[in-house]
């Protein structure tokens, strides 16, 4: 389309607000061309990273967005917190169940936790919509871990939604999807509360603080999945003080504190 409006001198003021977190590689790797985006009025990208790796190709013409969401309501933690350290820990996976999103990972580490004899201590609900090419294995893996469970799907539209969310303790995120920009479910987790353990990939970074709102771990480390997951377990990790800097954090995501009239002025949408 961009192409199309270039050859035509498209001359109406025009946006194009990218969603996830590839296309600054896709245009160093001439998939996509510089001049042809740099056309446009203004390009709109998720993270720092992804507007550097723009300008080294030469479209100039880009602001970062944060990813955002209205946040009518954040869910009470505090009895969560208060038992924490007096139950077994509760993790959650939250998002499209596949492979590259880490949660083959997620099993194995599971398993191995099991063999340590760690398998009254925790738990973990998986929800989403499972990968037609990873549900036989997905099933199968579950089947043999009796403290591992697929839930389903979460509604996220309501309040229920929320309060269903915040019961969890930890949310586990170790993505190596292509594609990854600022996952919403970032935005979900602060609101609820839930520190993440995250791989060091992609933008991930750009959104969250180790030791303050998430634990990092490498790209394709299992074993390094499984002594996080450990540490939680045995309370090494203060979970309470991070569970409220996420919800402090949340707020930085609120779309009233990010598409201000200042920054609607700046994309050419707001008039006085």
């Amino acid at each position: 389309m961009m192409k199309l409006m270039k050859k035509l001198r498209w001359k109406q003021p025009s946006i194009h607000w990218v969603i996830g977190g590839n296309l600054g590689n896709q245009v160093n790797n001439g998939m996509y061309a510089a001049n042809v985006i740099d056309y446009i009025d203004l390009t709109i990208v998720e993270s720092p990273i992804m507007k550097e790796q723009l300008a080294q190709s030469g479209v100039k013409k880009v602001k970062v967005l944060p990813n955002f969401k209205p946040i009518p309501y954040y869910p009470n933690i505090d009895n969560r917190l208060a038992t924490l350290n007096n139950r077994p820990l509760k993790f959650v996976f939250l998002s499209r169940i596949m492979c590259e999103k880490g949660c083959d990972y997620i099993l194995e580490s599971a398993k191995i936790l099991n063999d340590e004899g760690l398998g009254n201590k925790y738990s973990i609900d998986f929800y989403g919509k499972v990968a037609d090419s990873f549900e036989n294995v997905f099933t199968q893996k579950v089947s043999k871990l009796p403290n591992v469970h697929y839930s389903g799907f979460l509604n996220l539209r309501d309040n229920a939604g929320y309060d269903k969310l915040a019961e969890y303790d930890v949310m586990l995120f170790p993505t190596y999807w292509n594609g990854e920009g600022f996952a919403g479910i970032f935005i979900d987790a602060f609101i609820c509360g839930l520190p993440l353990i995250a791989t060091d990939w992609a933008h991930n970074r750009q959104f969250m603080q180790d030791g303050e709102t998430a634990m990092f771990i490498p790209v394709h480390d299992v074993v390094a999945l499984k002594e996080c997951m450990k540490k939680c377990i045995e309370q090494k990790y203060n979970l309470a003080e991070m569970a409220r800097n996420c919800q402090k954090n949340a707020a930085l995501y609120d779309i009233d504190n990010v598409l201000t009239s200042q920054t609607m002025k700046e994309m050419g949408l707001w008039q006085e």
